[in-house]
């Protein structure tokens, strides 16, 4: 039944954990312990909204810290923002000094309505370079092998991320237009609408989409209270929160999208009813 399930991926996870502890990393937590949130969540009790309002809040959280504190933000993560941010390491330079404005550091010499459709055609390019082996592999892996859905996938998570991009930074240039000297607050503020750029997208993946940055957010929330003195690193607690929440997860196995449970936790239609849950962990599971 589900609890055999709970207690073998539980048991399987702990082993897991001692016989590679590197596993035990505070971001792979967070991202499990997202996932078991919205598990043990009834879908009928989410409003229509609330992923949309995660993903702009996450990334208010994840945006400002990458221009005010970069530290703050997981270094793999800080790589990917790096590169699909597209601003030169100068202008991130001066940028992160707060000054009074930003205009005048991302486009010098063209108006903001220009500097938008510039950036979104070089965002979208950018964003194409990421996108296209993802759906490759989605493809790939997929029962229905539409090439009509591969590309409508593909031009419509591109075109997010390019307008994810672009609207953080064209509304600070509002904002700042308005209001002169940037700050973590006023970051966290104008940065909120990227967001936005979520509605371009399926209601399915906008829930991806959101439990993607707010495991980011969270860990760089997490950073921060160790850079604060508030936190201090417990490995302790990190491993217990990977272990219950993998637990959890594969209770709750039914509601996971397919591409967790049968790519990620090796669950298919048959283990559902098995008390094996993840091939890993079969001796753990029995």
């Amino acid at each position: 039944g589900k609890y055999r399930r709970f207690i073998g991926a539980a048991l399987g996870s702990t082993l897991l954990l001692m016989i590679d502890p590197d596993m035990c990393s505070p971001v792979f937590a967070f991202w499990l312990v997202v996932r078991a949130i919205r598990a043990m969540v009834p879908p009928e009790q989410v409003r229509p909204w609330t992923s949309l309002f995660m993903l702009c809040l996450s990334s208010a959280q994840v945006l400002s810290c990458w221009i005010a504190a970069p530290d703050e933000i997981d270094p793999s993560y800080l790589r990917f923002l790096e590169h699909q941010g597209g601003r030169t390491k100068e202008q991130m330079r001066r940028l992160r000094a707060l000054p009074s404005g930003i205009c005048s550091i991302i486009h010098p010499n063209s108006t903001c309505s220009q500097d938008f459709v510039n950036y979104f055609f070089s965002g979208f390019r950018r964003a194409l370079r990421i996108y296209i082996p993802l759906c490759a592999i989605m493809f790939l892996i997929s029962k229905r092998k539409s090439p009509r859905d591969f590309v409508f996938n593909l031009v419509r998570s591109t075109t997010f991320l390019a307008a994810y991009c672009a609207i953080a930074f064209s509304s600070g240039c509002l904002l700042y237009r308005a209001s002169p000297g940037v700050s973590r607050t006023k970051l966290f503020i104008h940065t909120f609408s990227a967001g936005l750029a979520g509605l371009i997208e399926r209601p399915s993946r906008r829930v991806e989409l959101a439990g993607y940055v707010c495991t980011y957010a969270l860990d760089s929330l997490y950073r921060l209270g160790l850079k604060k003195g508030v936190l201090t690193p417990n490995p302790l607690l990190t491993r217990a929160l990977l272990v219950l929440s993998s637990g959890i997860l594969i209770y709750h196995g039914d509601q996971q999208p397919a591409i967790i449970t049968r790519w990620l936790l090796g669950i298919n239609r048959q283990m559902r009813s098995s008390s094996i849950i993840v091939p890993l962990l079969h001796s753990a599971a029995k």
